[in-house]
C-alpha cells in the first residue's frame, strides 16, 4: 500500500515538473520569436518581422510598438495548476518585450582610421 502512495507521489510531482518544463520551453521559444522579429525589424521591416515571428512560434501575437516588439502567449496548463497559477482561466499567459535593433552602416567605418 505504501508502495503505490508513493508510485502516486512520485507521478504527480513528474507531472508538475513535465508542466513547468513545458512552461519554460514556450518561453524560450518566446523569447527566441521576440529577438528575431527585432533584429529582422531593423534589417528589413514589419511584415518580414512578423513573418519571421510567425515562423518560429505560430502561436504567438506579436504586437510592434513605438521601439520595442511585445510576443503574447496563453499556455494551457492543467486544473489543478490552474487554480494556483492562472486563477482558474486554464491558461498561463506569458509575455516578452524585446527592444528593437539599432543597427549601424560600418560601410565607411574604415574611412576615417586613416
Amino acid at each position: 500500500m505504501e508502495f503505490a502512495f508513493a508510485l502516486l507521489a512520485l507521478f504527480f510531482f513528474f507531472a508538475v515538473y513535465m508542466q513547468f518544463i513545458q512552461i519554460f520551453l514556450l518561453h524560450e521559444q518566446l523569447v527566441f520569436a521576440g529577438f528575431t522579429a527585432s533584429r529582422t525589424h531593423a534589417v528589413r521591416g514589419e511584415i518580414p518581422a512578423r513573418q519571421a515571428a510567425n515562423a518560429i512560434d505560430a502561436d504567438a501575437r506579436i504586437r510592434i510598438d513605438g521601439n520595442e516588439v511585445l510576443l503574447l502567449r496563453n499556455i494551457p496548463i492543467p486544473a489543478a495548476l490552474s487554480d494556483i497559477f492562472a486563477e482558474g482561466n486554464g491558461v498561463l499567459p506569458v509575455t516578452h518585450r524585446s527592444p528593437f535593433f539599432d543597427e549601424i552602416d560600418l560601410t565607411d567605418r574604415l574611412k576615417g582610421d586613416n
